[in-house]
Order: structure tokens, then C-alpha cells, then sequence
């Protein structure tokens, strides 16, 4: 709660503050605000791109939180010099207006900072031990398959800013897309990004890391019941990828020998402007394996075709007309699937294209396939025994 109570507090004291200070200067800090805020959304993806290298995990958030106070705090001294006289009203009128505006600045800017604190690489539990009445929480209640409800700021001030966002892009600024096209629930996209498996995993992923191999949809209702699956027919999507380990410290998506993948780390937007988790994975390839949104995938990299990599088959529920149009892990790893045609059948790959679990207790394994895609089988262990 510690962090709830200093955003309320900021708030609280900010509106008091600008309330005696008259109506040109609540105006001003509030047209800076909105300014500061929109240009640090705007900028900061091309701006993190700078420090990426030295400090991938930290350049968003940086680089957001800098644009915003630098843009807030440069346009707010160019106002006071150049605007020097106040409007003179009776002093009720004065109060309440200057109020009000300033109540609107300080949730712009408690909103924004609280936006800038979430693309940080902190844990889920802010200030605080997870599950303490003193660390903020989000959605304290996620498991299975659902976040469960949300537990927002009081106030609400980031829900204010990101209304703002949602207003400004593609319609009164211009621009090519809505915000919210491409970030639906962006608290929530935000929060998933730092469920990581362990907290000194890699938070962001070099886009040239990822690449996706094939996009199939699964209109075979037998295929699913071999799946053992509770999805529905022509609403299942598997979309294959492969993440490369890289070559260097700075061009990297880990810093070990595993890749380690929480089910909110990985997302996609549809056609439909909806993002969605995985709902499962195909554990080599042909396995349907149930994700909920606690789960975590930890993978080996494997050698192949010169690159370390892993090689994952993600399964997608989408509601009915949807189909997926980009898709993302870790954030900054992304594929624009719009011109991507959809295979027939998911090939096969062999069991060598997979990472080799030496962990695994499973010793053999085959996948039997055919061409007509309604005979296709899953994957079966045939020797459960150790290793």
C-alpha cells in the first residue's frame, strides 16, 4: 500500500498547492503535463533504442521518465517567462478553477510517473514483498487462466493518462493508429512483462533475436480432442517461433543457457485489436501442454544452422473472425504477421530441432503425421523411465 499512499499523497498536495497559486499557473502546469506526457509516449521507443545496447532492460523506462520531465519541466520556465501576470477573479471563482485544473495536472503527472515506474524492470509486488499489505499489487489475484480483477491506483490517475493517449494518437495528433490498437490494456501488458520467471531474467528481447517460422490455424476439431484440449474449432491458432541466443552481452535474450518464458511475456494482437496469451505450447511439437497465467516455460538453446536457439510451438484461443496480426515476447521482440499466409499443415520437425531437455525424465519419443491433415496424431512418450 506504501505506493499507493505516495501517489495519493502527491496528488493530494500538488492540487492544494496549485490551488493557491491562481489560474494561469495551474493552466500552465497542466498544458505541460498533457505536453510532457504525450511527447515522452511518442519518443521513447525510438529514444530507448540509444542505450539499448548498455542497458536493455532499463532504457524504456529511463528514457520515458526523462523525455516527460525534461519536455515538463523546459516548457513550464518558458511559460513563466514568458507569461508574468496572473487573471485576477474574485477569490472563491479563483480557488475552485485553479483547483480543478490543478487537481487534472497532478493526475497527469502522477499517471505518467506511476506508466514509467511499470516499464521498469521491477517485480509485480511494488515496494514490498509480494503477498504483504505494504507492496502494491496489481492483480494479486491471477491464476489459472485469468488475471482475476484488477486493483488500480487510487484515483486511478494511470487510467486518466492512458484515455489521454488513446485520445491524442491517430485522431488530434495525427498519426497512423489509435494507441490502444496496439496496446489494448496497456497497465496490464506492462504487469505481464515484469511476471518473469526470476527477476534477474532478461526483461526485453532484441528484435533481430525473433523470428517466426510458421502461423497455422487448426480447423481440425479430431486434432484438438487429441489435444486433450479445451479449445474451440477454427478459433485455435499455433504460431511457431525461434529465439536465437545471440552472440554478445548486448545482443543477447539470456544470460545463461536457458531461455526462461513466463506466459505474459508472450502476446499478440489480432485483427480485432484484442492482445491475448498463450493458452498452451506443443511441447515437442505435437504435445499440447495446458499455460495458465503463472506458468513459465524454461527452455534449452540448442544448436542449429549455426545459431543457438529454441524452437517453440505457442497455441493461441482466439473468439470467432479473429486472426492474429503481430506477435510479441519480451516486449521489444516483435513479427507484424499481417502478410503472413497461414500453412495447410504445421510441418514436422524432428526431434533433433528441439532443445534436448537433459532434465527431462522422457528418454524416447516420435511423431507420427500424415498428409491429410484430419489424421494428423500428437506427439507419444513411449519410455517414461529416468534417464
Amino acid at each position: 500500500m506504501i505506493f499507493q499512499f505516495v501517489i495519493l499523497l502527491f496528488i493530494l498536495a500538488l492540487t492544494g498547492y496549485l490551488t493557491t497559486q491562481g489560474i494561469v499557473t495551474a493552466s500552465l502546469t497542466l498544458i505541460s503535463a498533457v505536453f510532457g506526457s504525450v511527447l515522452a509516449l511518442g519518443l521513447f521507443e525510438p529514444a530507448a533504442n540509444s542505450i539499448f545496447g548498455k542497458w536493455p532492460d532499463m532504457a524504456r523506462g529511463v528514457m520515458f521518465m526523462g523525455i516527460f520531465f525534461i519536455a515538463f519541466s523546459a516548457l513550464r520556465i518558458i511559460s513563466d517567462m514568458l507569461i508574468s501576470k496572473n487573471v485576477v477573479l474574485p477569490l472563491k471563482w479563483d480557488r475552485v478553477v485553479s483547483g480543478v485544473l490543478g487537481f487534472f495536472a497532478a493526475m497527469v503527472i502522477a499517471g505518467t510517473c506511476a506508466i514509467g515506474f511499470y516499464m521498469l524492470p521491477l517485480p509485480t509486488a511494488i515496494i514490498g514483498p509480494a503477498n504483504s499489505a505494504l507492496s502494491y499489487d496489481r492483480y494479486p489475484n491471477r491464476s489459472g487462466s485469468t488475471f482475476g480483477p484488477a486493483n488500480p491506483l487510487w484515483l486511478r490517475p494511470e487510467q486518466l493518462v492512458l484515455a489521454m493517449w488513446d485520445g491524442v494518437g491517430g485522431r488530434s495528433l495525427g498519426g497512423q493508429a489509435v494507441f490502444a490498437h496496439m496496446h489494448p490494456d496497456f497497465a496490464r501488458e506492462l504487469y505481464g512483462y515484469r511476471n518473469t520467471e526470476e527477476l534477474a531474467d532478461r526483461h526485453m528481447l532484441p528484435p533481430n533475436l525473433l523470428k517466426v517460422v510458421d502461423l497455422y490455424q487448426v480447423n481440425n476439431a479430431k486434432l484438438l480432442q487429441a489435444w486433450h484440449a479445451p479449445l474451440s474449432a477454427g478459433t485455435t491458432w499455433v504460431i511457431r517461433s525461434a529465439i536465437q541466443h545471440g552472440s554478445h552481452r548486448a545482443d543477447a535474450s539470456s544470460d545463461s543457457g536457458y531461455l526462461r518464458l513466463t506466459t505474459t511475456e508472450v502476446r499478440i494482437i489480432t485483427n480485432r485489436d484484442r492482445q491475448y496469451y498463450p493458452v498452451g505450447f506443443l511441447r515437442h511439437g505435437g504435445l499440447y501442454q495446458r499455460l495458465g497465467v503463472n506458468s513459465a516455460l524454461v527452455d534449452d538453446y540448442r544448436h542449429f544452422e549455426g545459431h543457438r536457439e529454441v524452437v517453440t510451438n505457442w497455441v493461441f484461443s482466439l473468439k470467432p473472425g479473429e486472426r492474429p496480426n503481430y506477435f510479441e515476447v519480451k516486449w521489444t521482440g516483435k513479427a507484424n504477421l499481417k502478410g503472413m499466409a497461414p500453412v495447410k499443415v504445421l510441418p514436422s520437425l524432428p526431434l533433433a530441432d528441439y532443445p534436448l531437455h537433459k532434465y527431462a525424465k522422457a528418454t524416447a519419443a516420435f511423431l507420427v503425421t500424415y498428409k491429410n491433415a484430419k489424421k494428423m496424431t500428437n506427439w507419444k512418450i513411449i519410455n517414461d523411465s529416468p534417464a
